[in-house]
């Protein structure tokens, strides 16, 4: 079992990944997309309009996401195809829960998160520290999309800058303290006798994913 110290370094590093995230999807998608005239949306679940309602838009976007689909995701479907490899586990699964937000934007930020969550379940064996970063990122994204008004955008910049530059922070320090830090992004090999392209080409023919693969494509262009 992990030390609380190891636990916080995880965690660390899980929001440093959502930090590069979020940087890949506002610098590198959406002027991409920008350039070739295409403005790009994501979902929004509007503004409360009261403290009540503030609290229920926390649960519903912060706790029952990270609980429902890290179990769906990490728990379930990652650990039923690690037995064709880590990697492929981790990489498949990225891409099916990117392609659950349903839009280009959130597909590219879950996918990438994906990695990164489905890389420190493997590495740790724990989802309740994937749990925690998922939790911890939705609740931070909740709370800066329903910052009061009031607050000038100014302050508002400095005060994710000042996030921001923590998460980075904890973040280069979990990978500095990491054990055996030169081991860290390495999997296993895989017993399984089929090759790594094989196997995708398994995966993403079947005709469940591909099913859901056209639903998730046709619900990604109403954001256009």
């Amino acid at each position: 079992s992990l030390r609380p110290g190891q636990m916080a370094l995880w965690v660390s590093f899980g929001m440093l990944c959502c930090v590069g995230a979020n940087f890949a999807v506002t610098f590198g998608v959406i002027p991409l997309f920008k350039a070739f005239g295409y403005g790009l949306t994501s979902n929004s679940a509007g503004d409360p309009t009261s403290v009540f309602a503030c609290v229920i838009a926390l649960i519903g976007t912060a706790i029952v996401p990270a609980i429902c689909e890290e179990f769906a995701m990490r728990c379930c479907c990652v650990q039923l195809l690690r037995k064709y490899g880590n990697g492929f586990a981790v990489l498949s699964i990225s891409i099916v829960f990117g392609l659950l937000h349903g839009n280009v934007i959130q597909f590219v930020f879950a996918f990438l998160v994906g990695l990164a969550l489905g890389f420190i379940v493997v590495k740790t064996n724990s989802l309740l520290l994937a749990m925690a970063v998922h939790a911890t990122n939705n609740f931070v994204s909740v709370i800066f999309d329903f910052m009061p008004s009031s607050i000038p955008q100014t302050a508002q910049n400095i005060i994710y800058s000042v996030f921001l530059f923590i998460c980075l922070t904890l973040g280069i320090l979990a990978l500095a303290l990491s054990e055996n830090s030169k081991e860290l992004f390495k999997f296993e090999k895989s017993n399984c006798e089929s090759e790594l392209k094989q196997r995708f080409k398994w995966f993403f023919t079947s005709p469940v994913i591909i099913i859901f693969i056209i639903i998730c494509i046709v619900e990604s262009l109403v954001y256009f």
